[in-house]
């Protein structure tokens, strides 16, 4: 909150940005799935943060689910984050594109916006 403030902003974002990242996974790592479209077998990370790239909320789970899906595991476990609390837009790439992820964001009053 004191990095928002120095920069003049509010101390809660309105805007943030959704993105997730695949990550190698070892042998005897807790997830364990494979990303198609990365090729990569392993875990993968759902990262909300706001428009300074200040962490507001993560989930980590199978890199087998697609990225619609994991924002609703991150959308459910940080609704009621007190840095999600003035959150009113969301701000995420093509992978994100899915009629169930924009149900799931506009159940907590937050607009998705799939930026091409």
């Amino acid at each position: 909150m004191e990095v928002r403030l120095k920069a003049g902003r509010k101390t809660t974002p309105s805007a943030a940005i959704i993105d997730s990242q695949t990550v190698k996974s070892t042998p005897t790592g807790s997830f364990d799935g494979f990303d198609r479209a990365k090729l990569v077998k392993g875990s993968k990370r759902q990262i909300l943060v706001d428009t300074l790239g200040l962490l507001i909320g993560v989930v980590v789970h199978c890199a087998s689910i697609l990225d619609y899906k994991g924002a609703n595991l991150l959308f459910e476990r940080n609704h009621t984050n007190l840095l999600a609390g003035n959150l009113e837009h969301i701000f995420a790439d093509g992978g994100y594109d899915d009629v169930l992820c924009y149900a799931e964001a506009n159940e907590y009053n937050w607009r998705l916006e799939v930026l091409v």
